[in-house]
């Protein structure tokens, strides 16, 4: 197998993998240490796990004496489920083909690094944690993103005229929820708000976080936060992101960076919050 594509499927394994790692650790796990086996039988029905293995595993289980005879079984038939759905269900038929040589390359070509299980960042090369850790940050700077898109919105509603607005010649006002959860009329491709209008012209600009924090600025005299508090600039943080997002290469995030990261979130939305409440007397 060429090495591009064994790459890209060592990559998928290792999120694979450690998906399943994650989900047989949380919530599911009471539901497959169950001694009813109709709790998993609901459990797979609700994640749409469809798959022919699916129905004939539960079929061929025993029912078990005790809770403890059912571990193995139920994990084991949640395992395969969950790969017989990945593989076969949804995915063209010569899937399952290519994933079984993707296997059997790891180990014929023997590279000196196993780049594509680094890239996952599922933690296949010393912590698992990682996996969940990584996959927080992109969420913890994804709420960030979206309430700084949120903010903007709402002055650009509320707050038109930016910096050359007047305290004196303005009231109190509290951002209501349907400019912030406005829907789109969408027309000819083109998703076309009211709240403001302008919005239909710079959302997809705002969306990029550089633009955004020039817009905040020049528009409105308004500065964000800077992630220096963990020794990273703006730029390293958004690359460290993407690089987790998009697979690019191995990100290491440890428990206390992943906090830092969470407590530099919420400075950053207070500090957002209370500039626009002292500057232009809007309650986000």
């Amino acid at each position: 197998m060429p090495v591009v594509l064994w790459a890209g499927l060592r990559q998928l394994e290792a999120v694979r993998f450690s998906t399943f790692l994650a989900i047989s650790q949380g919530t599911a796990s009471g539901v497959m240490n169950s001694a009813d086996l109709s709790h998993f039988e609901e459990w797979v029905s609700l994640e749409e796990l469809h798959g022919e293995w699916t129905k004939w595993s539960l079929r061929s289980l025993d029912p078990p004496e005790s809770t403890d005879n059912l571990k193995l079984p139920a994990k084991n038939a949640m395992r395969f489920s969950f790969l017989w759905n990945i593989v076969h269900t949804f995915c063209h038929p010569e899937v399952s083909r290519i994933v079984d040589e993707g296997a059997r390359t790891t180990a014929k070509i023997a590279p000196d690094e196993d780049f594509g299980v680094g890239r996952s960042n599922a933690g296949w090369q010393g912590r698992w944690e990682n996996f969940i850790t990584t996959s927080a940050m992109i969420r913890f700077i994804g709420a960030l993103e979206q309430f700084e898109l949120d903010a903007l919105k709402s002055l650009l509603f509320y707050r038109p005229h930016g910096s050359a607005t007047s305290l004196s010649e303005i009231v109190e006002q509290t951002v209501e929820e349907v400019v912030i959860r406005e829907a789109p009329d969408k027309r000819g491709g083109v998703d076309y708000y009211t709240k403001p209008p302008m919005w239909t012209f710079v959302r997809q600009t705002a969306e990029d976080v550089q633009t955004r924090r020039k817009m905040f600025s020049s528009i409105y005299e308004i500065n964000l936060e800077n992630p220096e508090q963990f020794g990273w600039t703006l730029d390293e943080l958004w690359q460290k992101r993407n690089a987790i997002a998009h697979g690019r290469e191995e990100v290491e995030i440890t428990i206390g960076t992943l906090l830092k990261i969470h407590n530099y979130v919420i400075k950053s939305m207070l500090s957002l919050t209370d500039q626009i409440r002292e500057r232009y007397r809007l309650e986000l």
